[in-house]
């Protein structure tokens, strides 16, 4: 029996590699539920993608997409540094994540503080 990971993008990247040359077709493309969402800007450089898979399924605990994306990584290249690198900010954001939601944070006032630091940022990037 195969156990197809949790994440939908990963169970298609698996279906695909399954399905390659599918017997009808009915089964050349995957079901809707599991068609990934295609970003306005696509990310091009495969092992970006693959780092970023790394990151979530660190933190949805799932280690058969952390497995596959891991070793898709370090097909393209990446480095046990910045492979770490995509973990350790996976906790990071989590942790913050944790905390805000925790400590009951207004999320008014927080989305205004956010607006007002991007506001700054991008005056210091206009001078």
């Amino acid at each position: 029996m195969l156990l197809l990971p949790s994440c939908a993008w990963c169970s298609h990247q698996l279906y695909s590699l399954r399905h390659t040359r599918p017997q009808s077709p009915r089964r050349a493309t995957p079901p809707r539920h599991i068609r990934p969402v295609r970003p306005v800007r696509p990310i091009r450089n495969a092992r970006s993608k693959e780092l970023i898979g790394i990151g979530i399924h660190a933190e949805t605990k799932c280690r058969y997409c952390t497995l596959f994306h891991t070793e898709a990584a370090k097909l393209f290249g990446a480095t046990d540094e910045e492979i770490q690198e995509a973990v350790h900010f996976a906790k990071y954001t989590v942790g913050w994540s944790t905390y805000l939601n925790g400590m009951r944070e207004d999320y008014d006032t927080f989305a205004r503080e956010v607006q007002l630091i991007k506001e700054h940022l991008e005056s210091k990037a206009e001078v």
